[in-house]
């Protein structure tokens, strides 16, 4: 859940220069469903699991969504294809909301091994090269 964390924090103020986006969900509703499924919690308690979720934050999940939030730093989208947690897709509707960020789908690196993949680094600091490049040109 820490892409997710990222998104709202950069939503409800954080300020920074760029960020990150890693194997996130787009949307925290579908992602709790499919844990509270997983776990096997029937129907009732699944309803029970998500209230207690919007009690603990103090928002509706159903608001938790990024196309409704304003992303306006720049951001890299890194997804695998083969992520059995998070679809890829939803990499794909962070990117289409996030308006200044570039998307990166790798092939392979299930929901945690991207972070080793090389391109990942690369990416990254293209990234800040950027980032820097644009800061030096705007003083």
């Amino acid at each position: 859940m820490g892409g997710a964390s990222m998104l709202l924090a950069l939503q409800w103020g954080l300020r920074t220069d760029a960020a990150v986006s890693i194997a996130a969900p787009a949307r925290l509703l579908g992602v709790l469903r499919g844990f509270a499924q997983r776990l096997g919690l029937p129907a009732r308690a699944r309803a029970a699991f998500i209230r207690l979720v919007e009690q603990d934050v103090g928002v509706q999940i159903s608001r938790l969504d990024v196309s409704g939030y304003q992303l306006d730093v720049p951001g890299l989208v890194v997804h695998a294809a083969d992520d059995s947690l998070v679809p890829a897709s939803e990499a794909q509707l962070i990117h289409k909301a996030w308006f200044d960020s570039r998307l990166m789908l790798l092939e392979e690196g299930g929901h945690q091994r991207v972070l080793a993949d090389p391109q990942l680094n690369l990416a990254v600091l293209e990234l800040l090269a950027r980032t820097a490049q644009g800061a030096r040109q705007s003083a």
